[in-house]
């Protein structure tokens, strides 16, 4: 029976290591790359609480409830008024767009120095390719507010 081509004993026979040799990437790094991660996971959740959220209160908000809960309607719709308008407000796509950027570009980068395969220098141009995105992200955002926003 012929072996598969990613099992253990082929592996073996062609040579490759049962666990491959690994580099600690440097602290600074390793906190930026868990940062980055942290942040754009971080803006999914609440884009997606809030947008959720916000359309399920705008559902209910339209039933009646009966004179005994008539407040209910009015409160559902404060709730989801307040959630759309937060979700419009933080841009929590753009939010995720930049950091999810930025991360990508480093963490192929910090996998390979871990490995050996990418160089220190490789791994800081990474990081400042990411700092890259995300600062041009931000400045994207300030050109397209308003002439008195971008005054102050």
């Amino acid at each position: 029976m012929p072996k598969s081509l990613d099992s253990r004993e082929h592996l073996e026979e062609v040579g490759v290591p049962e666990t491959l040799p690994t580099v600690e990437i440097p602290k600074e790094v390793k906190e930026r790359l868990d940062a980055w991660q942290r942040l754009f996971m971080q803006s999914t959740a609440w884009h997606k609480f809030l947008g959720v959220t916000g359309v399920a209160a705008s559902t209910l908000a339209a039933i009646d409830f009966g004179e005994k809960y008539a407040l209910a309607p009015r409160l559902l719709a404060a709730l989801a008024a307040v959630c759309l308008a937060v979700l419009g407000f933080w841009q929590l796509d753009r939010r995720y767009q930049k950091f999810v950027r930025a991360w990508r570009t480093l963490d192929p980068v910090a996998m390979k120095f871990a490995y050996g395969k990418a160089t220190l220098d490789e791994l800081f141009k990474a990081v400042e390719r990411g700092e890259a995105i995300i600062t041009d992200f931000e400045q994207e955002l300030v050109a397209h507010r308003p002439a008195a926003d971008n005054e102050a």
